[in-house]
Order: structure tokens, then sequence, then C-alpha cells
């Protein structure tokens, strides 16, 4: 049986190679620029980056099961329009609230793209990509409701529970 040298062990594979890759890259930007490995410059890349870390667990699960998502950034834009709007103009002024509706929002648009791929049978790629451009169309076109010109149509269907449960109170 052959011997493998260590540098042979640890280039192997992709992934082990990759890592020793940016292993490397740490240590030379740690010494171009001291401040770099700091704790207080590693929390400030973790703040600055949640948002994309966290849309890239919901693509990991979505990757190991055989899947594709290209519609997750629309899906981001789309509950961030619909939250933003509502709190420019009002609407909701509690940020735990706020919260809540981006999170109802994207939830809803993952499901139905679930649902779709699941129970229509179509192709994961094919269904996200139409749902990707029904979100960006949602965000592009105003429509009007009760002669108020609304941004998205989520927003219109939030607002017209709202005056639903106001009205039934």
């Amino acid at each position: 049986m052959e011997k493998k040298s260590l540098m042979k062990k640890l280039t192997g594979s992709r992934e082990a190679l990759l890592a020793v890759i940016l292993l490397l890259l740490f240590a030379v930007v740690t010494v171009i620029s001291p401040s770099f490995l700091t704790p207080k410059s590693i929390l400030d890349m973790l703040k600055n980056n949640a948002v994309t870390m966290v849309m890239a667990l919901g693509m990991l699960c979505v990757m190991l099961v055989g899947g594709i998502d290209i519609s997750i950034m629309s899906t981001l834009a789309l509950s961030g329009m619909a939250v933003g709007m509502l709190l420019k103009y009002g609407h909701i002024s509690n940020t735990f609230l706020a919260f809540v509706i981006a999170l109802a929002i994207g939830t809803a648009c993952g499901f139905l793209v679930g649902l779709v791929i699941s129970r229509a049978d179509v192709p994961p790629i094919i269904a996200t990509m139409g749902f990707m451009y029904a979100e960006l169309w949602d965000i592009s076109f105003p429509i009007t409701v009760n002669g108020l010109v609304q941004p998205l149509w989520v927003i219109s269907r939030i607002l017209q529970l709202q005056n639903f449960w106001e009205s039934a109170q």
C-alpha cells in the first residue's frame, strides 16, 4: 500500500484544497492587515453578512435534497419591499411585527413554490424561475386599491386584511 504525503492528504479532495486555500488567504490578509482577524472585525463581518448567511442556509437545505431555488433573492426583495413600504407609510410601526410580516411573506412564497414543485410535478428550476419573475413583477408595477396607489400587490392584500379586521371590531 502506497503512503500518501501530508500535502497529498490535504489536497486529495476539492473541498480540502479549498479549505487550505482559504486558510492561506486568511493568513496573507492578516499579515497585510493585522486588524483583519480581530474579534471586533470578525463580529462586524458576521453582522454585516447575517442576511446572506440565513439565505445561504436556506439554499443549503434546498440543495441537500437535490433541488435548486433561483427565486430566493426576489423573495427577499419582495418581503423587504413590502415591509419597507408598510413602515414608510405608517401602516405598522412595530419592528417585531415587521419582522413577522417579512417572515410570513417569505414563508408563503416558499410554500407556494414547494407546492407547485411537489404537487404539479414542475421541475424546481422552472417553478422557481416562474415565481422569481412573478415576484419581480409584483415589485415593479403599482396597483390602485380604493383610489390609493399601492406599490405592491402584497401590501394591498395586507391592507385589505387590516381594513377587514378594523371593520369587524
